[in-house]
């Protein structure tokens, strides 16, 4: 007999292992057998790949990292959040940098009026824009944070599906479904666009807690935590506070079935997540939102103005604001996924859950648009009370939408290549369908230093002084990151109420003739002596339809004011309060 070999007897009857226990499956489809890590990695990379690809279809190679391009719908000029943004993700740099100020406190914007404004935006993902910024600028780090939100709310959508024991192909649909919908394609600079991986990575580790492998429980337990909190941390509170319930109530339901001692041991972490946001959500409203200017004058008119119609459900070119259309494939797959699914026998919590989920987000969503009833409706509910822009909460329903797509794409029984096939098809016609929400995206130069002659920290005026909350103002915030110094204006919706009082008092400096009292008070007051006229920016909103042509020519004329120089649109003036004419 050679060596290492034995003989079997096979007249003995087979040796009998006893059954391992298997996991419990959700209302998905049959179990997937586990991957070696390198074939899991694989697909991730080709994944990415896959979204990458998707994303230079809808937005080009021009607003890439390494393109120094602005995500912009305003004219040729870069204003609004996604400058408020790259501020915000500056601001983190700058405090870990120079150690003079923390993340969430603004020494410059309004701080020549003599107060300070704080601001909760930055993490998480100050994680993707801090390496960024430091090797590439602010710009790069925006548009990095920009993109890997596409690749983040894909790739969580993903898991989170997979975990529901559904095909690759109907994952992927999914994933493409949540990062291309509609609605983020129509917030997609705005930070609630970008923070909305963190609904399904929370919904991901919930699913590992309560039906993945046991001795992983309690650590996907503590992801779970950890993200939630990340997201009331992240100061977004309309996604904060809508998403809140649903997670406690998608908590609830999955935990059906679940043994106690397991869910015994996720107990420290669901108090410790409890807490941890609680205290997050109320530091953000106490020292953030409830001494700014917004907050005192109220939420009624914007969220009347801000909430969806019922056209907004069906038309493709609404507001962003209001964007409520699903997109027409993924409503189509979603019908399918239900209705099927509803069909089959047994209980279908799931699946009535996340129709619900819909349901009461659209509805939500509308009351508002319902003039004095609803109004008074949305006013009385518990902490919505503090949202203004109602229609955020699509991003909820957007997720929804996405998982029964999901379901409707496992209902299509073939092959495993032709399903991949046709799974890679229909995550294609959701980006070809929701393309045109891109359509107004061009690609600004990125604006070099223009406050020449100004040293650096010196106090600025920048006029037309726009109020704390109008958009055009982020145009001032580009020059902050290049020249940072206390400015009497600026664009922050938290800006608090005695900021923007006395701001108010700037307005008038950009009538002529030149008042000398009103100039003098003024600097004095808020201790300026640099002025930047952006001439560009005086006829971008119907409460500054003047031509800047007279107010520099006055400037140039007054003997107070000392040209120092104009570069492209921007002139800077140097000026001696003393030499103004006042008598008083």
């Amino acid at each position: 007999m050679p060596l290492g070999s034995r003989r079997i007897d096979v007249t003995r009857p087979a040796e009998v292992l006893p059954d391992r226990p298997q996991p419990a499956l959700p209302d998905g489809a049959s179990a997937a057998q586990p991957r070696p890590l390198t074939q899991r990695l694989g697909w991730a990379v080709l994944y990415a790949g896959a979204t990458f690809f998707a994303f230079l279809v809808l937005f080009g190679f021009s607003n890439l990292v390494w393109g120094g391009g602005y995500m912009t719908s305003f004219g040729g000029a870069s204003a609004g959040d996604h400058i408020q943004l790259s501020y915000y993700f500056w601001l983190w740099w700058d405090a870990i940098t120079t150690g003079s100020h923390v993340p969430w406190t603004d020494p410059f914007q309004f701080t020549a009026t003599g107060f300070t404004t704080r601001q909760p935006f930055g993490w998480p993902l100050v994680l993707v824009s801090l390496p960024v910024q430091a090797v590439w600028g602010a710009v790069a780090a925006y548009n990095a944070v920009f993109y890997s939100s596409f690749i983040a709310a894909a790739g969580a959508t993903y898991a989170w599906v997979r975990r529901l024991n559904l095909s690759p192909a109907a994952a992927a649909v999914a994933g493409f479904a949540f990062a291309f919908a509609p609605f983020r394609l129509a917030q997609r600079w705005h930070i609630n666009a970008l923070l909305a991986f963190l609904l399904p990575l929370t919904l991901y580790f919930v699913e590992r807690a309560l039906r993945g492998p046991e001795r992983r429980a309690r650590l996907a337990g503590w992801g779970a935590a950890a993200t939630f909190v990340s997201l009331t941390a992240s100061g977004e509170m309309h996604v904060a506070v809508y998403f809140a319930p649903v997670l406690v109530a998608y908590v609830v339901l999955r935990s059906q079935g679940v043994a106690r001692v397991r869910l015994s041991a996720l107990l420290l972490p669901a108090i410790a997540g409890l807490l941890g946001a609680m205290f997050c959500l109320l530091a953000t409203y106490v020292a953030v939102h409830t001494p700014s200017y917004r907050a005192s004058v109220g939420i009624t008119d914007a969220a009347e103005k801000y909430a969806p119609r019922p056209m907004d459900l069906v038309r493709r070119g609404s507001p962003s604001e209001r964007t409520a259309y699903p997109g027409a494939v993924t409503f189509g797959l979603a019908a399918i996924g239900l209705i099927a699914g509803l069909r089959r026998r047994g209980p279908k919590p799931l699946l009535i859950f996340l129709t619900v989920l819909i349901v009461g987000a659209y509805a939500l969503a509308l009351l508002p648009a319902g003039r004095d009833v609803g109004i008074g409706i949305y006013r009385a509910l518990p902490l919505l009370n503090h949202i203004r822009v109602p229609g955020r909460i699509m991003v909820v329903a957007t997720l929804a939408f996405a998982a029964l797509a999901a379901f409707g794409v496992s209902r299509i029984r073939l092959p495993r290549v032709p399903a991949l096939a046709i799974g890679v098809a229909l995550a294609s016609l959701i980006v070809l369908d929701n393309a045109a929400f891109t359509r107004n995206i061009a690609s600004a130069p990125v604006e070099p230093n223009l406050l020449h002659g100004v040293p650096q920290g010196a106090r600025v005026l920048d006029l037309p002084p726009f109020d704390s909350g109008h958009f055009v103002g982020s145009r001032y915030m580009v020059q902050l990151i290049h020249n940072p110094g206390p400015r009497v204006g600026g664009y922050s919706v938290f800006a608090t109420d005695e900021a923007w009082k006395a701001q108010q008092r700037t307005k008038p400096l950009t009538e002529v003739p030149v008042d000398d009292c009103h100039w003098r008070d003024t600097a004095r007051s808020f201790g300026f002596e640099h002025v930047s006229v952006h001439t560009a920016l005086f006829g971008v909103h119907p409460r500054w339809p003047r031509d800047p042509v007279a107010l520099i020519a006055a400037l140039d004329a007054h003997p107070a004011f000392s040209r120092l120089s104009a570069t492209r649109d921007v002139i800077v003036y140097r000026l001696d309060p003393d030499v103004l004419e006042c008598a008083r």
